[in-house]
């Protein structure tokens, strides 16, 4: 995951950009973005009985189609202190990647 780092001070109403890359697959994978705990994942669609938020996100396709990259945007709040931000990536055939970030949040 890019453009967040452990180090990095996010405040309440601050605008996150986050970034993940997943490289093969024919067809390329795909990526979905949510904030909080996934509980169960089946096929393509979440089952979410945890109230988590899922990202609307960007993806972007290498022009050679080696790799896509997936961007997300949204601004922080309060409540998402301590909530996971996580990118699961899928390549048909091939086991999930995940990346996983916890927001620690400050208030202003």
């Amino acid at each position: 995951m890019h453009g967040i780092t452990y180090d990095k001070v996010i405040k309440s109403g601050d605008r996150i950009i986050a970034e993940c890359i997943l490289t093969g697959g024919n067809p390329l994978g795909k990526i979905l973005w949510y904030k909080g705990i996934v509980q169960k994942f089946f096929e393509e669609d979440f089952i979410d009985n945890l109230g988590n938020e899922f990202l609307q996100s960007e993806s972007i396709i290498d022009p050679n189609e080696k790799y896509v990259l997936s961007r997300v945007e949204f601004l922080v709040l309060s409540s998402d202190n301590n909530l996971p931000l996580t990118c699961k990536g899928q390549v048909e055939n091939f086991p999930q990647k995940i990346a996983s970030f916890i927001l620690n949040v400050t208030c202003k």
